[in-house]
């Protein structure tokens, strides 16, 4: 398995340079077909002011995010004019885009997703929520930059988020091409021996044994349970150990049960200092 086509949707102009130069950094690594995608946007329109939006201003709206468009396409050619792997362009017109969920079809035939960290300051309120329509309804792996930082490289050091669960099983495997050439990858788990957490160390164990058969560099890293979120143990522990990459699973509750309970996963995305690989 091999990362051979890689999609990355890119959100504004602000963040355009650099997301572009990390997804050429990752296309470089397989030799991939790389992808830019953008998506054009709607304007917001409420019933009650529908009388106040004239087509000209709807029309204005419309250029506007057209130029916008044209300016990231010439950031992304820009940036990999000079790579040897093969680009392409796509552009998404929202307007007329019959998207199931709110999900590119860009995104289903890719064997991975990159995009930047949702960032309120700089992407429109439709694009808030991409990261995690991406995870949840593309079935592809989705590589997550973060907003702040350089990366000049990812996947050396992985740290593999392990609950034992769908979630985080897939994530394990979809990262496996990062995996095979990584320099080590530390397979961590959080709990109390005893019970439920018992079995997560026998997967974990057994899990380690299958990624040494591909040739991984594998370790297991063990932590208690305390007060701190999830995703602030994996935060945590990818600061300690010098992680450039986190490997987890993604949404492994219901949309009612994160929003009872809170989300590991919205936290991390929120919270991230390294870039995250995420499956659901």
């Amino acid at each position: 398995m091999s990362y051979r086509t890689i999609t990355v949707s890119i959100k504004s102009l602000q963040n355009a340079e650099r997301l572009c130069k990390f997804a050429a950094m990752v296309a470089r690594k397989y030799n991939a077909h790389l992808i830019g995608v953008h998506t054009i946007g709607t304007a917001d329109v409420y019933t009650d002011m529908m009388a106040a939006t004239t087509v000209p201003q709807m029309t204005a709206f419309h250029q506007e995010q057209q130029s916008l468009s044209t300016k990231i396409r010439e950031v992304f050619e820009t940036v990999t004019q000079a790579e040897d792997f093969v680009t392409e362009w796509r552009e998404v017109d929202l307007a007329y885009e019959n998207s199931e969920g709110g999900v590119l079809p860009d995104w289903l035939s890719a064997d991975l997703i990159i995009i930047g960290q949702s960032n309120p300051k700089s992407d429109r309120p439709d694009q808030r929520s991409l990261v995690e329509r991406a995870v949840r309804g593309s079935g592809r792996p989705v590589l997550v930059m973060p907003y702040l930082g350089e990366f000049e490289d990812v996947g050396n050091n992985i740290l593999l988020g392990w609950s034992g669960t769908r979630e985080s099983t897939r994530a394990a495997h979809d990262a496996m091409p990062l995996i095979k050439d990584a320099k080590e990858t530390k397979i961590f788990w959080v709990g109390k021996e005893g019970g439920e957490h018992n079995r997560i160390e026998h997967t974990a164990k057994d899990l380690a044994v299958a990624l040494d058969r591909h040739g991984a560099n594998v370790s297991i890293l063990h932590t208690d349970s305390s007060s701190l979120a999830i995703g602030d143990e994996l935060l945590n522990e990818a600061t300690n150990s010098g992680s450039d990459l986190i490997v987890t699973g993604a949404f492994g509750h219901s949309r009612m049960y994160d929003f009872v309970m809170g989300a590991a996963t919205t936290h991390l995305l929120k919270y991230m200092t390294v870039p995250v690989l995420l499956s659901h």
